[in-house]
């Protein structure tokens, strides 16, 4: 009879520890899928955003990458200065008020070398003077600083307009002269073609030579090595191709 209480007792702990070992496996083997499934999560996210870290930018068509700098939409998608210079400018719609002098905006905001003291220069294409003087003081006057003056400089007659909106200071410019031929658009044209092609440690080198005190046309000219009147010597470059610069300046730049 003891034997047998002794077997049952035996098979009872037998069977208890089979099922105890059951659960325990189970839950270690669900702990384990979970880690898993939960690790072949991480490793999927990891993966996409690497992927999406290492992804080449898209590529931009000639349009896009070449700015149609009548266009002040490309100011939108640009820096965030560059998008307030965008909003500062339509919601006071000085491009509006100005659209039949054809005005462009130059200088440093759109190439990205501006510096805290840096203005927004717009030129224009001014063949009545009187009427555009007439149109700007309308339009502007009201505004902080506003000054205008006309002059003739090397036998050109040209008016410039100063005033400030909301902390930023705007000099409008006039000449008989398309915008896109005028000093101005020619000189911006050719040092975004020098960023493009000298890259962020030229941008950096004219930007810190500007915080200094420096024009940004003698900027480039003393990075560049050029000789003689600064304004004049960019302007000639206008014509070379781009082989043509860097066969010219890249062993004129210091950090090349």
């Amino acid at each position: 009879m003891i034997d047998t209480i002794i077997v049952i007792w035996l098979i009872v702990t037998f069977i208890g520890y089979y099922l105890l070992y059951s659960i325990i496996k189970g839950a270690i083997n669900n702990s384990r899928m979970a880690r898993d499934i939960g690790e072949i999560k991480d490793l999927l996210k990891a993966l996409t955003q690497d992927k999406i870290n290492s992804s080449p930018p898209p590529v931009q068509d000639e349009v896009e990458e070449f700015h149609d700098w009548t266009d002040l939409n490309y100011l939108q998608h640009g820096s965030m200065l560059q998008a307030e210079v965008f909003h500062l400018l339509r919601a006071h719609k000085v491009f509006d008020i100005l659209h039949e002098y054809d005005p462009i905006l130059v200088g440093t905001v759109p190439i990205f070398i501006e510096i805290p003291s840096s203005d927004l220069d717009i030129i224009c294409n001014v063949q009545h003077f009187t009427a555009f003087e007439r149109v700007v003081k309308e339009h502007f006057e009201h505004y902080s600083g506003f000054t205008i003056t006309r002059r003739i400089v090397d036998g050109i007659e040209r008016v410039k307009a100063n005033f400030t909106i909301e902390g930023w200071p705007i000099e409008l410019f006039g000449q008989n002269k398309p915008t896109q031929e005028q000093n101005g658009f020619v000189h911006m044209i050719i040092e975004d073609r020098l960023l493009n092609l000298f890259g962020e440690p030229l941008r950096q080198a004219v930007i810190a030579r500007k915080l200094e005190g420096m024009k940004t046309e003698p900027a480039f000219a003393s990075l560049l090595q050029l000789e003689g009147d600064p304004y004049a010597a960019l302007l000639k470059l206008a014509d070379w191709t781009d082989e043509e610069l860097r066969d010219k300046f890249t062993d004129r730049l210091p950090w090349s």
